[in-house]
């Protein structure tokens, strides 16, 4: 009798072994946002196109059985298995907002200072220009000779 409810201790023991495996299901990344997945994947190495406004804080890939988790846009495999899907957690950038600049009134440009003249050449002071005068001619001078 002990062995019969030996048999049948040891017998549900392996039925209950078998259902739990078949009934387990296998791991995969996350999909759901702020995840993004990406299936169908082959090769050993993938880069996501991240959209404009957006960027990867983490990352998961599988390749065969193996789930790994890590950080960036690039997912490499690290073992003999190529990838079969991967996910990436997108997190919006906040642009920082500019803050308005005030306008300012114009400003009166200042004068140009005099280019410094040639240390080698002397300074002549510049003096007004006379007037040209004509020469004195009288009007009743006589002619003498002739």
């Amino acid at each position: 009798m002990k062995k019969i409810i030996l048999s049948l201790v040891i017998l549900a023991g392996v039925i209950w072994s078998f259902d739990a495996l078949v009934g387990a299901k296998q791991e995969t990344c996350p999909k759901d946002a702020p995840w993004t997945k990406v299936d169908g994947l082959s090769g050993f190495t993938y880069t996501f196109d991240v959209p404009e406004g957006y960027e990867v804080t983490d990352n998961c890939y599988k390749a065969s059985t193996d789930v790994v988790y890590g950080s960036g846009d690039t997912v490499e495999a690290q073992d003999k298995y190529e990838l079969s899907h991967a996910s990436f957690k997108l997190v919006e950038v906040e642009q920082p907002e500019q803050p308005e600049e005030p306008e300012e009134p114009p400003v009166d440009e200042p004068e140009q200072p005099e280019e410094p003249k040639d240390p080698e050449t002397p300074e002549t002071p510049e003096e007004p220009e006379a007037p040209a005068e004509e020469p004195y001619v009288p009007d009743n001078t006589p002619i003498v000779g002739k």
